[in-house]
């Protein structure tokens, strides 16, 4: 319905490219605006107001009316949103993060050319009308930004380093390679010095170097007197990632803890097990594996600590006196309670392979239990994948954690190799909402609705409370 899809549609391969303007399906992301009723006590009382917001990571946002899925139109927020030097467009990243105590949108625009810009905004929620931008600009090497996190005081990036592929340019341009290539060269998500890890960037909310007397939380902590950004480099082996779980300011004053996704190692010529050169799928040669880890970035010493998270499988209360081996978790796609953004949240929901060592293809949805550092899962059926999974707070229930898990399964068809060397197709293919109590994941769905047609495939997920 946006003039990227009609373009698709009609545009040859070549104009597409040459337009320089292409639609990301992959990184689309649907927010609800205007009246917030993303806290469990206001679910049960909806307001009238249905827009939502398409994010896709190519240019403007696009406005659409929830009820019929109609485009209203481009929106950059009455004029808040910035064409960019080197992508000549507006940027505006397909993730942002909702302050429930302020009732803010927080989201950026990221130009990566030969510095990277990136173009800090929030907005109220209610209006959508930009009440603080900011606009910063980093010296090379470049880096990719995809999502963020923030505290009360700080947004939090974590880079994914890249450089142009030269040698590619005039094929990607005319449509012979694909955009990527140009992008993203062999160096994606290696630092220029290998010794290290990635930068992870600490950047002030209000730029003032004194608290503002809006921000709540602790007046002295040091991310509210950050008068710019801070770049602190992440010990060896943290490569980046491109989603995270959550950043929140810890109480000695001076820590920012930031829990996210994190690539040991990462190759984009295979992403998700998709080769572009052979044009064959693998799920499980997906090119690097994602497993959750917590950085401690001390802010006074500008140092970073941590690692890859370990859990058991079992509460410390049912454990028993014999050793336990906690394991790493490969994950994608984390989430937490909607109203926890800037927060402490104990609970974090995310999928994951079956297979132990790999976090594709997405096949088990998970529960972590970050304070007792546990895990609960449940496993999708047998030729089924999930989606990404969105926690919904139940209005009946207080616990963090009280709430239900929505979460798309996709039921695939088996293919077989017959003996004249066609493969063959059987069982079906059909698409369903699996919905799973949040404080019992491991007992499966409590409920499954078995869409008329199949979806193709996606990736991020939204739930729209109105």
């Amino acid at each position: 319905d946006t003039r990227f899809w009609q373009g698709d549609i009609d545009s040859s391969k070549l104009g597409i490219h040459t337009m320089l303007s292409f639609r990301n399906p992959s990184n689309t992301c649907i927010i609800p605006v205007g009246k917030r009723t993303s806290s469990a006590k206001d679910l049960v009382k909806p307001s009238t107001d249905r827009r939502m917001l398409s994010l896709f990571e190519g240019g403007l946002p696009f406005l659409m009316d929830g009820s019929t899925l109609k485009t209203i139109g481009q929106h950059d927020f009455f004029g808040a949103l910035e064409y960019m030097p080197f992508s000549l467009k507006p940027n505006f990243l397909a993730h942002t993060r909702y302050d429930a105590d302020r009732n803010l949108l927080v989201g950026m625009e990221v130009d990566m050319g030969s510095e990277t810009t990136i173009v800090h905004v929030e907005l109220d929620a209610d209006t959508l009308e930009c009440v603080h931008k900011q606009k910063y600009t980093f010296e090379p090497p470049m880096f990719y930004i995809h999502d963020f996190v923030i505290t009360t005081n700080c947004l939090v990036l974590l880079e994914v380093p890249m450089s142009m592929n030269t040698q590619v340019v005039p094929a990607s341009l005319l449509g012979l390679r694909p955009l990527a290539d140009m992008m993203f060269s062999d160096t994606f998500g290696k630092p220029s010095d290998a010794s290290r890890g990635s930068r992870v960037i600490v950047i002030p909310r209000r730029n003032r170097g004194t608290p503002s007397a809006s921000v709540a939380g602790p007046p002295q902590h040091a991310a509210a007197l950050l008068p710019k950004p801070v770049e602190i480099v992440l010990p060896k082996g943290g490569l980046g990632g491109f989603h995270h779980v959550q950043a929140y300011e810890d109480e000695d004053g001076k820590n920012v803890v930031m829990e996210s996704c994190v690539f040991e190692e990462l190759d984009l010529k295979h992403p998700f097990g998709w080769s572009r050169d052979s044009m064959f799928f693998n799920p499980e040669d997906q090119g690097g594996c994602q497993q959750l880890a917590r950085y401690h970035i001390d802010l006074s010493s500008k140092r970073a600590t941590g690692g890859p998270v370990k859990l058991f499988d079992e509460p410390a209360s049912s454990r028993s006196s014999e050793p336990r081996t906690a394991h790493t978790l490969p994950c994608d796609f984390p989430t937490t309670h909607p109203d926890g953004n800037g927060k402490k949240c104990r609970y974090m929901y995310c999928v994951t392979s079956s297979k132990q060592d790999r976090s594709f293809p997405f096949q088990v949805v998970v529960k972590a239990d970050l304070d007792e550092a546990y895990s609960e899962r449940w496993k999708a059926p047998n030729h089924c994948f999930v989606g990404e999974p969105i926690f919904v707070p139940d209005p009946e229930r207080n616990q963090e954690d009280g709430g239900w898990i929505l979460v798309i399964v996709y039921e695939t068809a088996n293919s077989t190799e017959q003996p004249d060397g066609k493969r063959r197709r059987e069982g079906n293919v059909r698409t369903s909402l699996a919905i799973l109590d949040a404080q019992d994941v491991s007992s499966g769905p409590v409920a499954m609705a078995h869409l008329n047609k199949p979806f193709p495939y996606g990736f991020h997920t939204n739930f729209c409370p109105n």
